[in-house]
């Protein structure tokens, strides 16, 4: 299996406001690292998709620890938000 994809309301209850708890961002790169050790790509579904800093910060999170696809139905923001990282 190249791709293990996944709600990630089933996994994490964060959805972007506050801080990440620390046993989640464990838990995320965890399963990143696992996968990846395996040779398989990481995607989440169901991460908070409406404009606003609360997506944002899952989308910056999902970044820092390997996710390699992120799903979105704005392509426009992901693009806007990818470049503005590049930037940074």
């Amino acid at each position: 299996v190249p791709l293990i994809s996944d709600n990630w309301t089933l996994n994490f209850t964060w959805q972007g406001i506050g801080a990440f708890p620390e046993a989640e961002r464990s838990k995320l790169r965890d399963i990143v690292g696992a996968a990846h050790g395996r040779g398989q790509r990481v995607r989440f579904w169901a991460t908070p998709d409406l404009p606003g800093a609360a997506r944002d910060a899952v989308w910056g999170e999902l970044l820092a620890a390997g996710v390699d696809h992120l799903n979105t139905d704005d392509l426009p923001g992901l693009e806007a938000f990818l470049d503005a990282r590049r930037g940074a």
